[in-house]
């Protein structure tokens, strides 16, 4: 349950010394709750969004349902086998390790397949083990039904970075700054949790001289880790798009951007908060952005935008496709010029030999003697 800490979100009368924000850490129980539940506590708060929770779906189920064979019992075995069905299904065979008789050993048997369908989102079970569908029909359905753990942890980690929120412990996680004009989220997040059966800490941060530059501090690590993060995406895209001739989707440098502006959105808020300037992420935000503006617009000299290199590329194949044909007419008249003058030298060839032919002829006929004729006695 959430332990109430006197002073922190609900500041009593002795409690006025001015707070700049929270450190929140939070311990998530396996108690069992429902998404109904969680739907309806958040929704009580009047504050919070309920479409913001994370929403179980069959194919999660699915594989929630599978793992849980894997671990249930040292004597089961699964793994994924291909289904002739396509990728729209996936198949998974389960077996069972079982006794033989009369010796101290034990053997497999392949008890059943399970198949589930991610266009219907149904499950089958093929095999005469009716236990196993029952199992996973169990599973799925209390996956479906009841928040599990790492549910919450989302929901919460996506709470808060709503927030405003900046990672104040780099090493060992868990602790985060929440700026003190969300207290009254942060308070309705508290309630929602502790009907929930877990616990959200709240730890205030003064506005002292040691408070602010501590504050500071972590505020610029956080904000430069995810300025640095984004930058070497797109010099990861970027490289790879030079290496590909420039193909590069938009919606990914848009995508980027738009991150961009809210690093830079983030960034002024504790401006106003902790009155420090982060001069390494104004001018490191202001370099990239220009860069991918001019990626977009066309106007880096250094880099062909997307549009431009499919249009170069479409001219290049036509040139190349006329190029072909050019060659192609070239080779067939070479071809043709080729053929017609070896079927002119064979007929004079052939014209050679039948006039050699002719006169060999003539030449034997003039050589040949006369014959005699023999005159007869009477």
């Amino acid at each position: 349950m959430t332990t109430q800490l006197t002073g922190i979100l609900n500041p009593t009368e002795a409690d006025n010394i001015p707070k700049i924000g929270f450190l929140v850490w939070s311990e998530i129980s396996d108690e069992a709750v429902t998404y109904a539940d969680l739907k309806q506590h958040v929704a009580d708060t009047g504050i919070l969004n309920a479409d913001f929770i994370p929403q179980p779906t069959p194919s999660k189920a699915y594989h929630h349902a599978v793992n849980a064979f894997r671990i249930s019992d040292y004597r089961t075995f699964v793994r994924k086998v291909k289904s002739a069905s396509g990728p729209s299904v996936i198949r998974h065979q389960v077996t069972i390790e079982s006794e033989i008789v009369d010796e101290k050993a034990l053997g497999y048997s392949a008890t059943a397949w399970t198949v589930f369908n991610k266009e219907s989102g149904e499950v089958t079970v093929e095999g005469d083990d009716s236990r196993l569908k029952m199992k996973l029909t169990t599973w799925m359905n209390d996956y479906v039904k009841h928040v599990k753990r790492e549910v919450l942890q989302a929901y919460l980690g996506y709470e808060l970075n709503r927030y405003q929120s900046v990672v104040a412990r780099k090493q060992g996680g868990g602790l985060t700054f929440v700026p003190v004009t969300h207290q009254d989220e942060l308070e309705a997040l508290q309630t929602v949790f502790e009907k929930c059966g877990s616990s959200v800490y709240a730890m205030p941060v003064f506005d002292t001289t040691t408070w602010r530059n501590n504050a500071a501090g972590f505020v610029e690590d956080d904000l430069l880790v995810e300025f640095n993060k984004i930058n070497r995406e797109i010099d990861t895209l970027l490289d790879e798009a030079r290496a590909e001739g420039g193909e590069i989707k938009q919606f990914k440098l848009d995508t980027r951007l738009k991150r961009f502006a809210d690093l830079r959105d983030k960034a002024k808020v504790y401006e106003d908060l902790l009155n420090f300037k982060a001069e390494d992420i104004h001018e490191g935000i202001s370099k990239v952005e220009k860069r991918l503006n001019n990626i977009l617009t066309g106007s880096n000299k250094n880099y062909t935008p997307v549009k431009k290199v499919v249009e170069q590329r479409k001219e290049q194949a036509a040139e190349n496709k006329k190029q072909r044909a050019v060659e192609r007419a070239e080779k067939r008249e070479a071809e043709k010029a080729e053929a017609k003058r070896a079927r002119d030298e064979k007929k004079s060839v052939e014209a050679k030999l039948r006039e050699a032919k002719q006169a060999a002829v003539k030449k034997t006929a003039k050589a040949e003697p006369k014959k005699k004729t023999l005159n007869a006695p009477f």
